[in-house]
């Protein structure tokens, strides 16, 4: 098994993330789960969240297995473990985030977010907002 998280906590938070997305507890993710989960994360498109999907099925067998969701847990899993899969939890963190109350999080919102989040890179970062921010407007809602 490849580890990406560093701590029986977080290998835990793993497994728990990974069992309440395959809700048909297959032991595998699959699109339509997958597509559940990107909604939480706030990735509202479908075209992009099949075209992560694609990527994601590394063998090509069109679901995830837990090997493939640990090796995406880098780039997407620290913004799902701040959601924490509940509706509520998620604005609160975005209201939390959105400093000024404009209802949106600007860039240097997101920045912040990044920070505490422990993505150090700004370019990482700035990889991760013009993921989010679909209409290049420098806002995410």
């Amino acid at each position: 098994v490849c580890h990406v998280s560093t701590t029986y906590e977080e290998d835990m938070m793993l497994i728990k993330i990974f069992n309440e997305v395959d809700t048909d507890r297959s032991g595998e993710i699959d699109e339509d789960e997958f597509l559940v989960l990107c909604g939480k994360l706030g990735l509202t498109s479908r075209a992009e969240a099949l075209s992560h999907f694609a990527v994601l099925d590394v063998d090509k067998s069109g679901t995830v297995d837990f090997e493939e969701f640990i090796e995406w847990w880098p780039m997407y899993g620290k913004l799902f473990a701040a959601a924490q899969t509940d509706d509520l939890t998620l604005i609160r963190v975005f209201n939390e985030v959105d400093t000024d109350r404009s209802g949106e999080i600007d860039t240097e919102e997101f920045l912040a977010l990044c920070t505490r989040l422990g993505v150090t890179s700004t370019e990482e970062a700035l990889g991760y907002f013009a993921e989010v921010d679909t209409d290049g407007s420098g806002k995410s809602t």
